[in-house]
């Protein structure tokens, strides 16, 4: 197995503006092809995508219409009322596809305050319209009611240099013994471990000192700050995916190259990081940021 073949496309950023480091913007639809064309043949065969992704699903229709099966799809939905079923559905007729690999809730409060959904789920499983049912969670409170579901096969969870095993690591290892799928997103929290401490948004301040840590640690190590990132979250093995997200190819091309030369880290430096990154998780939540 490739190493390639335990990362996910993230595809918010095809359609709206998104990331800290973002300063480019939403890209056009034929860097966004390119990009697509650049995973596919370097052998990355998934997607990660959300109804709430402003248009990043139609996007993602147009390539899958022109260059059909190339990726497995992976989306998220937010309950609006209307049934599963049709909301399942109109994902599919958007993307042109027809069935989904994994199918997340995307609020942890719809998991919690409409249990019928879950047995929706099951039976859209059931008739392989998506073949794992999955939930996004942000606290550790979500991912340790999460664990004990018995319906919910995949869990996307935070985890970086920051969200680390510190905060996560005892529902890693449950995860594990229980047989759940873990997915890692915000390898490098929006692009803010590769801004300069003097750029940090004032309402991120408090972070600063702990972004200078990890770029001091990565001097240290003769490492760049990507590298470090990456080989961070990889050198997990309870984790089996791991999200990234690219605004343009040669983002994307930079980051293969570091997947595919990646290295263990050291134990020492990983104990480093658990043990002198610890940050308060309400710091952490992006959607405290806005």
């Amino acid at each position: 197995m490739s190493i390639l073949d335990k990362i996910i496309l993230g595809t918010v950023q095809f359609g709206m503006n998104y990331g800290i480091n973002n300063s480019l913007g939403k890209p056009e639809r034929m860097q966004v092809f390119e990009i697509l064309d650049c995973a596919f043949e370097n052998g990355i065969n998934k997607l990660d995508t959300a109804d709430a992704y402003g248009d990043s699903i139609d996007v993602l229709g147009e390539y899958n219409k022109a260059k059909p099966n190339r990726f497995l799809i992976n989306s998220k939905f937010v309950y609006s009322g209307r049934p599963i079923r049709d909301e399942l559905n109109f994902s599919l007729k958007r993307l042109h596809a027809d069935s989904l690999n994994t199918y997340f809730y995307h609020r942890f409060h719809d998991f919690i305050r409409y249990p019928q959904l879950g047995d929706d789920l099951i039976k859209l499983k059931s008739e392989r319209k998506i073949q794992k049912i999955g939930l996004s969670i942000y606290s550790n409170q979500e991912f340790e009611l999460g664990l004990d579901s018995e319906f919910i096969d995949v869990l996307q969870i935070p985890f970086n240099l920051f969200d680390n095993y510190s905060q996560r690591g005892k529902y890693l290892d449950l995860a594990k013994a229980r047989g759940k799928e873990i997915h890692a997103r915000s390898i490098f929290l929006q692009g803010l471990f590769l801004m300069n401490k003097t750029s940090v948004p004032v309402k991120l301040h408090d972070l600063g000192p702990f972004l200078e840590k990890i770029q001091k640690l990565a001097a240290n190590y003769s490492i760049t700050i990507e590298e470090l990132a990456l080989n961070y979250a990889l050198s997990h093995r309870q984790i089996e995916y791991f999200l990234i997200g690219v605004d343009n190819v040669n983002q994307l091309e930079k980051d293969i190259y570091y997947i595919n030369n990646s290295k263990d880290l050291s134990d020492e430096l990983i104990k480093h990081i658990n043990t002198t990154i610890r940050i308060p998780a309400e710091m952490l939540n992006p959607g405290s940021w806005v």
